[in-house]
């Protein structure tokens, strides 16, 4: 990867040039400039009268064959919106928006947000990093305009957030196009073309590096087995070109380039990497270890001044197109979530494994029950949690209301969901956990407002949740309910202010003994009764 460094010599984006390729570049300016008049003129007649939109819908062929060749700097912001599909998503988007664009709604509701996003701090520390020196993206402006884009993203897309290289694919679009668009550029990269290179467990370029690995083996056996030979992990070496999409690594031109061919065709990046490894392979095969060879096929990047000779050896290798791709995608996507699956489930097992009272055999069957109705972010909702808690307390079965209470407790981190974390540390206590644990569990469920105190309203509820439990009755009489809580609050409600602490409430049992049972009565006080096949949905 070449110097960042603000001395260096820069192109007409700004970016950076080697001081080992400066020579080559600057012989290629001229070139650049009059390919550049070139495609202005083939592509004049695309740009008036009914416009490019029309034209693309009308001669999409011909759109396509020039394209191939490159889109000029005044129509690729325009062309490259149309050819993803951002402007497709931008349009329809704003219908919904009224007066405000989507974008601007998000960039308002980020700037009267009363908490900051999870992604907020991530962004900031990455601001400074992107394009250091850039004349544009290195101000205190071009900053703003950054952290306004992939905040205006994070809060479209929570799932994915921010993930390190967006912030090197946005500052590039912003150097091609306005911030809105930029904005739904980067949107339809990380959301559709890239999709799950930028998510959490980065499965999306897990899943193509494995292609990449397969298809290097049968289109270039010598590149494959030198890689093998020197031990070169083609994971850790290609994350950082996938990620960035070839940013820092490309001469820009090339670059520019490159982003026209793959919005064109989704599988071109798979023949580029062909290509990279084919127009060096006789320098790649003489080296002699693994980071020499890492080395080198990065200065060869860094000098591939000529796209046209890029583009045309990426071309030949022509079976390599999104039929297979997508074959091959589906091969390797299935192992690898299987890798991930088992990598996550010892990493939750392992964590919990001391602080919950499961053994591990009980946990790991938990933790297949959780996965098997759990949704892709890997946490329950409320009637997924009613599902399970009715298999580890049948006899609860149809009580929704006060399930929805406990659904609550279990919640931790309010978000209105449940992780597998939240879910072994309310059945522990549940479960397996001493009289007062439960006691102070149940205290906090029914203590709706969270004010430390139960209320007389949070109270009745509490009675007429258990209320079969306590009365071998169906049919809830509200006398019954109001005289046995009036009956606590005499007991219990020490100071006479019409509420229960903590304290006061753990006393329940001088009141009515069988109200310690009847909360969890399926758990004799101190046993380890209860085991996991409570948790065994498929039989019930």
């Amino acid at each position: 990867m070449e110097d960042l460094s603000p001395n260096n010599l820069r192109d007409h984006y700004g970016m950076p040039i080697g001081k080992d390729h400066a020579t080559e570049y600057e012989k290629k300016k001229d070139h650049y400039t009059k390919n550049a008049q070139k495609m202005e003129s083939e592509w004049k007649n695309l740009v008036v009268e009914k416009g490019l939109s029309f034209k693309l819908q009308k001669d999409s062929k011909n759109i396509f064959r020039l394209a191939k060749k490159g889109v000029p700097k005044s129509v690729r912001p325009e062309i490259w919106m149309i050819l993803t599909g951002a402007q497709s998503k931008k349009n329809n988007a704003d219908k919904n928006s009224g007066d405000e664009s989507y974008y601007n709604q998000l960039v308002r509701k980020n700037l009267s947000a009363s908490k900051p996003l999870k992604a907020a701090e991530s962004i900031e520390k990455d601001l400074r990093r992107t394009f250091p020196g850039h004349d544009v993206i290195d101000t205190e402006e071009g900053q703003e305009r950054l952290r306004k884009i992939l905040s205006a993203f994070a809060r479209r897309n929570k799932e994915v957030g921010y993930c390190q290289a967006m912030n090197f694919v946005t500052a590039w679009l912003m150097l091609q196009m306005g911030d809105e668009d930029a904005f739904w550029m980067l949107t339809t990269i990380v959301e559709d073309i890239c999709s799950g290179y930028y998510a959490t467990n980065m499965i999306g370029i897990r899943v193509d590096i494995a292609v990449v690995k397969e298809i290097l083996a049968s289109h270039l056996p010598k590149i494959d087995a030198k890689m093998e030979e020197l031990s070169v992990i083609l994971s850790l070496v290609s994350v950082k070109w996938f990620l960035p999409l070839f940013i820092h690594l490309l001469p820009s031109e090339t670059l520019l380039r490159f982003w026209d061919n793959l919005f064109l065709d989704g599988s071109f990046i798979f023949r580029l990497v062909l290509a990279i490894f084919k127009i060096n392979e006789a320098d790649l095969l003489r080296q002699k270890d693994a980071i020499e060879f890492t080395q080198r096929i990065e200065h060869h990047m860094a000098r591939m001044f000529d796209p046209q000779q890029l583009i045309e050896e990426a071309d030949s290798f022509k079976d390599v197109n999104m039929e297979l791709i997508e074959k091959l995608r589906q091969k390797h996507k299935t192992e690898i979530e299987r890798e991930i699956e088992e990598l996550n489930q010892r990493r939750a097992i392992s964590q919990l494994s001391k602080g919950s009272r499961f053994s591990i055999t009980e946990l790991k069957e938990l933790y297949d029950q959780f996965k098997a109705i759990t949704a892709k972010s890997g946490e329950i909702d409320l009637p997924n949690f009613q599902r399970i808690f009715y298999n580890v307390f049948p006899d609860r079965k149809g009580d929704d209301v006060n399930v929805a209470q406990l659904f609550q407790q279990f919640d931790v981190d309010g978000s209105k969901t449940i992780d597998f974390r939240e879910l072994v540390t309310g059945f522990s206590i549940l479960t397996r956990g001493t009289p007062d644990e439960k006691l102070e569990f149940a205290f906090k469920a029914y203590d709706s407002d969270k004010s430390g105190f139960i209320e007389r309203a949070e109270l009745e509820q509490m009675i007429r949740g258990v209320y079969k439990h306590l009365f071998s009755s169906e049919k809830v009489d509200p006398k019954q309910i109001s005289d046995f809580c009036d009956a606590i609050y005499s007991n219990l409600d020490t100071n006479h202010d019409g509420k229960l602490s903590f304290e006061e409430f753990k006393q329940i049992a001088v009141v009515d003994p069988r109200l310690c049972h009847c909360f969890f009565d399926d758990v004799e006080e101190g046993s380890d009764s209860v085991g996991i096949e409570f948790f065994n949905l498929n039989d019930r």
